[in-house]
């Protein structure tokens, strides 16, 4: 496993409609909003960090807290790339689940004190048998969809043992509703996490939930 490097007590605070981010994957993004070019730069220089807030449906943005999720992932910048015009191409790795409280605005961007998501495994014995049912769903999707981009992804899949990574793995790849990805993004419980999964994966091969590009 990765080194993860210590979450800040704040965080700068990305604000997207439609878009969040699970713990082990990855979200490139292309940054040219000035004030998202600010932030970039000072996180640049220090911790490489930020947070996706997926926007809600409030219609009043007054308060962030009545307009931004309160799970979200915080997100380290594996790689960027500046280009002429000013704005920068990177890809951000998701660390840790976390909870968003105390926004605030005095910035050109929102920033949020930080809470860690603590995970509760519950009992070893159904969380293996979970463990193994998404494999073979995740698996069993893949074949029918017989891509060769997802040879990787079949190799994680196979060899990995971590239930948490392997959960969020899966639910990187084959889970693209915004309103799904924050069940799973704050739920503590592993096993209600995973359990999750498992009924979202069933739907998928039984064709009531159409298949993204994983």
């Amino acid at each position: 496993m990765l080194h993860r490097p210590p979450i800040p007590k704040r965080l700068p605070v990305m604000t997207l409609s439609g878009c969040n981010l699970l713990p082990h994957g990855l979200l490139p993004l292309h940054i040219f909003e000035p004030c998202y070019r600010m932030m970039l730069e000072e996180a640049l220089q220090g911790e490489r960090m930020f947070c996706i807030g997926t926007l809600n449906n409030a219609k009043d943005p007054g308060d962030p807290t009545d307009w931004i999720h309160p799970a979200s992932t915080a997100g380290f910048i594996r790689a960027c790339v500046a280009q002429p015009d000013g704005c920068s191409n990177l890809l951000l790795q998701g660390l840790q689940r976390i909870r968003l409280t105390d926004f605030q605005t005095d910035r050109p961007y929102t920033t949020a004190a930080v809470t860690p998501i603590t995970t509760v495994n519950g009992d070893p014995g159904e969380i293996s048998i979970l463990v193994e049912d998404v494999r073979s769903q995740a698996m069993e999707l893949m074949a029918l969809d017989n891509k060769e981009a997802s040879r990787p992804i079949q190799e994680q899949v196979c060899g990995l043992e971590d239930p948490e990574m392997l959960g969020d793995l899966i639910g990187y790849h084959f889970i693209d509703r915004p309103e799904e990805r924050h069940l799973l993004l704050e739920t503590a419980c592993l096993h209600t996490r995973l359990a999750h999964l498992k009924r979202y994966l069933e739907r998928m091969l039984i064709g009531d939930i159409s298949e993204n590009s994983a």
